[in-house]
């Protein structure tokens, strides 16, 4: 399904009715706006984890501007900023007045943000393995034991890693090379974002989603280097859960904490057996902490 919302066209599904028919009440259930991460990425890789969560609540998957099915638009138009303001265009196309966000990764910059520019309809945060943007010194990084690629993985693998990582010209990311750099970096390092034992859940997840390499390119150069949130989170007054997974070495546990610190509404729940999709990894516990902390501040 489509929204014509901002000039273009956005994806979005629906799964779970908002009215329970269980009973003939027809009792209203909450709404879960679902933001993927990336950027570069869609909606597809959250449903296997995700979809379980439409039996109590009605879900709301978009794909943000330029990634996914959605519009393709100039790169200089997608910030957190445009694709935070998408959201509430989104909500008021379909008539939600409040709902919970439900952001993992990048997507719960743009979550925050949401809650920063538009804090009437947000409900509460799920925040999943995201961060607020502040550089850590790397002591405190070492006193918190933040786990890292490095320690991980071969060199090989992290060399894949850093070659992404690294800002790329306009030439570069047309560069049919650099389109090799993304399948290796989703192919091999992909599976060391989900904590050790865990590897071989990954391919299978992701292939639900067709990345977007230019928008990936773009999050890289353009939009991480200038993200930092920590001065203004502490705005943030709604219901908030922060989970972070142990071994997640690309928003690690220091950044959930960190959140969780200036966010005075909040709860940060550690994942001892996750990496950066605990609702992956660990999908009855990551089910049963986010359906009692929605139910818990539901109005």
């Amino acid at each position: 399904m489509f929204a014509k919302i901002n000039d273009m066209s956005i994806f979005f599904d629906v799964v779970g009715e908002k009215l329970d028919a269980v009973t003939s009440q027809l009792k209203e259930k909450p709404t879960v706006v679902v933001v993927h991460g990336g950027l570069g990425f869609d909606h597809g890789y959250l449903r296997p984890g995700l979809d379980p969560l439409a039996l109590p609540f009605n879900l709301i998957y978009w794909d943000m501007r330029g990634q996914g099915r959605s519009s393709d638009v100039p790169l200089e138009s997608i910030t957190l900023e445009n694709c935070a303001d998408d959201a509430k265009a989104l909500c008021d196309y379909l008539g939600i007045k409040k709902a919970f966000f439900l952001g993992h990764s990048a997507g719960g910059f743009v979550s925050m943000m949401v809650a920063l520019r538009h804090p009437d309809l947000v409900e509460g945060l799920v925040l999943c393995n995201t961060s607020a943007g502040h550089q850590f010194t790397p002591g405190e990084k070492e006193s918190q034991k933040t786990p890292t690629l490095v320690k991980r993985a071969p060199q090989e693998v992290v060399s894949i890693a850093t070659k992404l990582f690294m800002p790329a010209s306009l030439e570069e990311m047309m560069d049919k090379k650099r389109i090799e750099v993304h399948r290796k970096f989703l192919n091999q390092v992909g599976p060391y974002y989900l904590a050790p034992g865990h590897e071989n859940m990954f391919l299978p997840v992701i292939r639900y989603s067709v990345p977007t390499t230019r928008v990936m390119d773009h999050f890289v150069a353009n939009i991480i280097p200038n993200y930092d949130l920590s001065d203004e989170i502490q705005k943030i007054t709604v219901p908030t859960l922060i989970i972070s997974g142990e071994h997640d070495w690309v928003c690690p546990p220091i950044s959930g904490r960190f959140i969780a610190n200036k966010i005075v509404n909040s709860l940060f729940v550690l994942f001892n057996n996750s990496g950066h999709m605990p609702f992956i990894e660990e999908p009855e516990r990551f089910d049963d902490l986010v359906v009692e902390f929605i139910r818990n501040h539901s109005e």
